[in-house]
């Protein structure tokens, strides 16, 4: 979850196995997703939490911090036939930042203190494990299996899995301490396999794995496999195209500048520079097709940065390849919508692989929230909500309906009657 700016309804974004959340202006966390995980196309809207500040979705869980700083884990029932069911269990308290992967997530308190509390069996609920990390730490990122921390003085330090090089250290050796790694480090993405860092002067600098060209410094591995992700590239390398290189990155290298948020995906990475253009690279980069006007988007291979597109504010790359943004106007749009995005909240079917198209979530029930029932409920018996306000507290409230309640307040705790109006 990259939260470049509080901009529009959507000022926080993540993306789990199989929806979207959202928290909206109102401090409620939503869900955007289908109803049963064997129906994908059947939409819904669940509004999860009330006073929800932060939220970091990975695999079937999301992990949530209210307002009070408390820390909550919300876990999908897979196995139930029912609605979906995201039912949230305290973790712990006075927490401030968090970063989460399937199975864990890393936690900074108010005093700055690191904590990692890991699931048991993969994520089920029951009794977490939570482990001290260190101190002094302001921002957090988790990737599958290994962990980056900035501390207060801008000095990055990871440690967990490094078969890949992707804890930055010059080495393939796993840590089990955090290791420093560089100075002066404003932002941070872990990935799957690849890691990201953009220090204070806007600088990017990647390293880890390369396959694909995940670290965009126009270079790739290349492997000699018949399978999987590396299909193309192997049809490519018998062609001659192509011959078998080992470009992982063990320490990091620079990549772009001028740039102010980054996210390491599955098999692709997402930069948003300064001026808000969206740039992609990897295997799954795409862009609107100029080759094949039967398709949307052409998929292709971007070994470096190449523009997506303009006024982005917020990103999240997913989990398996479905991004989200919110641009400057607070849409949001959604592209590789293979199954989370194409069959949950697009508004019109689109092909398996699509350029980044607006969004619309759905309608959210209208009604107050939980922990206002009671007090809005007693509002309106004392005549102080006017009529047309009355089943309104979702959508935005215009200037003329807050005047209109205001008048209403005053008019029935005074007794008094405001004669003179302006429409």
């Amino acid at each position: 979850k990259i939260d470049v700016t509080q901009t529009g309804d959507f000022p926080t974004i993540s993306v789990s196995d199989y929806g979207v959340f959202a928290i909206k202006r109102d401090e409620n966390l939503w869900f955007y997703g289908p109803e049963k995980i064997t129906e994908r196309w059947k939409k819904q809207t669940i509004k999860i939490m009330d006073g929800v500040k932060a939220v970091s979705a990975a695999g079937i869980n999301v992990f949530m911090i209210q307002k009070d700083g408390s820390l909550w884990i919300g876990k999908h029932n897979i196995e139930s036939d029912e609605t979906k069911l995201w039912t949230p269990v305290k973790i712990m308290d006075n927490v401030k930042v968090i970063g989460a992967n399937q199975n864990s997530v890393l936690a900074v308190k108010y005093d700055n203190s690191l904590w990692l509390w890991s699931a048991n069996d993969y994520g089920v609920f029951g009794e977490g494990t939570e482990e001290k990390i260190m101190d002094d730490v302001k921002a957090v990122s988790a990737g599958t299996g290994y962990y980056m921390a900035i501390k207060n003085d801008g000095s990055l330090w990871t440690w967990g899995n490094n078969e890949y090089g992707q804890l930055g250290d010059g080495t393939t050796e796993n840590r089990t301490a955090p290791v420093k790694i560089m100075d002066n480090v404003r932002t941070i993405s872990a990935g799957r396999v690849h890691s990201f860092a953009i220090k204070n002067d806007g600088s990017l600098w990647a390293w880890g794995s390369n396959e694909c060209g995940l670290l965009g410094d126009g270079t790739a591995t290349v492997k000699f496999v018949e399978a999987g992700w590396f299909d193309v590239i192997l049809s490519e390398v018998e062609e001659g195209y192509l011959t078998e290189a080992n470009n992982d990155r063990t320490t990091p290298v620079k990549v772009m500048y001028d740039v102010k948020a980054v996210g390491a995906g599955y098999a692709y990475s997402l930069a948003v520079k300064n001026d808000g253009s969206l740039w992609t690279w990897g295997s799954i980069a795409i862009r609107p097709s100029n080759v094949n006007p039967k398709y949307k988007a052409d998929v292709y291979k971007a070994y470096a940065p190449d523009k997506l597109m303009d006024y982005v504010v917020l990103i999240d790359p997913g989990v398996y390849d479905d991004a989200i943004a919110v641009k400057s106007d607070g849409t949001l749009w959604s592209w590789r919508g293979e199954q989370l995005m194409d069959d949950i909240m697009l508004s019109t079917e689109a092909d398996d692989v699509s350029v980044p198209t607006e969004v619309s979530p759905g309608e959210q029930p209208d009604a107050p929230s939980s922990w206002a029932e009671a007090d809005i409920s007693n509002a309106i018996t004392l005549g102080f909500v006017p009529q047309e306000l009355q089943s309104k507290f979702v959508q935005a409230t215009t200037r003329a309906e807050f005047c209109s309640l205001a008048v209403a307040l005053y008019e029935t705790k005074t007794g008094n009657t405001i004669t003179k109006r302006t429409t």
